[in-house]
């Protein structure tokens, strides 16, 4: 698959890990509610959380039984007692990251694992990368359970905001990352883009065709087919550009089981336009759905991810005149309400983090999975490379300021995904 600059030109590259140790194993609950140690993190449909006494029937939400000790994934009431919902230990939360060595521009995947303000370990090289010769990995992206990982394996020449950039490529899968991981090609007949897994981490939705198509197979690579095609009308000339399919998993909500993604002009001719957000659900191929979420023509929208709670959007925003030409335009870390009017979703109440310095590149932001943080790459206007941050997000807003949790000086972290799947320690 070849790449031109309309689809790479948001590829901020840059990127770098830390060293930290490991202290406490994995748990986890099985549905007869005992802790099962695991060298991994929870599976999904593994529940997790902890009840007070009383008696009665469960409630909504996910509240379980009120009395009997049942075990509930998120918090609700109940007759004759109170489910408390949340986990049982403190939260871990899995991430894979893109790094390059400064020293020797290779690029390389690692899995980290962060609780409590710090990595638990060292973050565990995935793959072994030795210098630029052995082209760049980008759009990482963790399965739900962080025991796969789906990358964009890059081979690529020239700049990506002069228009000389060009790139071949396809997606890889990295499995068993929590022993000996192995990489292979996804799906070598049937190159991808960026990809995201689905709430359970059955199937993948990922941009191919050179960004032009929205397609979807199962989580090894095999039944690949059509998600969505090119819209039609106003938008007959648009590409994909990043997909990120929903994590929400109880399925009474209204953005479970849908599809997130970036699309641009790819009309040349045409005004200037910038990247809008779109939501659909999977399998509706009736393109008169395809209805954006944000509608704001000079601005550009990228880096899409939802909240596992389906409560928000956080994204990355630029001006479209400040991006043109220029690798350092500003990248604002968003954040918007989702909210439905029936099966239509739109952004509101869209708000910018402010606890970054002027003019920073802050990109890739991905949620924790109990949607209390975000974490996202970022550089300042004076830096040649980036650093990991996290910033807490709650009651529906930023925390005061990010903590740095990489500051390396010789290794550039450019992108980072985050597990879905609740995970402790």
């Amino acid at each position: 698959m070849k790449l031109g600059i309309v689809c790479a030109v948001f590829v901020l590259l840059g990127a770098g890990l830390q060293g930290c140790n490991y202290s406490k194993s994995y748990f986890r609950i099985g549905p007869d509610g005992k802790k099962i140690k695991a060298d991994g993190p929870i599976l999904p449909g593994e529940e997790i959380g902890e009840t007070t006494a009383g008696t009665g029937t469960g409630g909504t939400d996910g509240g379980g039984s009120g009395g009997d000790g049942t075990i509930t994934p998120t918090g609700g009431s109940s007759t004759g007692g109170t489910a408390t919902g949340g986990i049982t230990g403190i939260p871990v939360y899995p991430l894979a990251i893109n790094a390059k060595d400064m020293t020797n521009s290779a690029h390389n995947l690692y899995l980290a694992r962060f609780s409590e303000g710090a990595f638990l370990e060292t973050p565990k090289k995935l793959t072994a990368n030795d210098d630029s010769t052995d082209g760049a990995m980008l759009f990482p992206s963790l399965s739900p359970d962080a025991s796969k990982l789906l990358y964009f394996a890059a081979k690529g020449t020239g700049s990506i905001f002069d228009g000389t950039f060009d790139m071949e490529g396809g997606l890889h899968l990295i499995t068993d990352l929590q022993g000996t991981p192995v990489d292979a090609a996804w799906n070598a007949s049937d190159p991808g883009f960026s990809a995201s897994w689905t709430a359970n981490g059955d199937e993948v939705v990922y941009a191919a065709g050179g960004c032009g198509l929205l397609r979807k197979a199962k989580s090894n690579g095999t039944e690949a087919t059509n998600e969505a095609t090119q819209p039609a009308g106003d938008y007959d000339k648009w590409i994909y550009f990043q997909a990120a399919a929903s994590p929400v998993s109880d399925a009474s909500h209204p953005a479970h089981d849908t599809i997130l993604f970036s699309m641009v002009s790819a009309d040349e001719t045409a005004p200037k336009q910038g990247f809008e957000l779109f939501l659909k659900k999977r399998g509706d191929l009736d393109q008169t759905h395809y209805t954006p979420i944000t509608e704001t023509p000079m601005v550009m929208e990228m880096y899409p991810s939802l909240s596992p709670d389906g409560k928000f959007v956080a994204f990355s925003s630029v001006d479209a005149s400040a991006a043109e030409g220029s690798g350092d335009a500003p990248l604002h870390l968003t954040v918007c309400d989702l909210a439905f009017t029936g099966a239509v979703g739109k952004c509101q109440n869209t708000r910018t983090f402010g606890g970054m310095p002027a003019g920073s590149v802050n990109s890739s932001p991905c949620w924790a999975w109990d949607s209390s943080k975000i974490f996202f790459s970022s550089k300042d206007s004076t830096s040649k490379k980036y650093d990991l941050f996290m910033v807490d997000f709650t009651g529906g807003s930023f925390g005061a300021s990010a903590v740095n949790i990489t500051n390396t000086a010789e290794v550039d972290e450019m992108e980072v995904s985050c597990a879905s799947a609740p995970a402790v320690k």
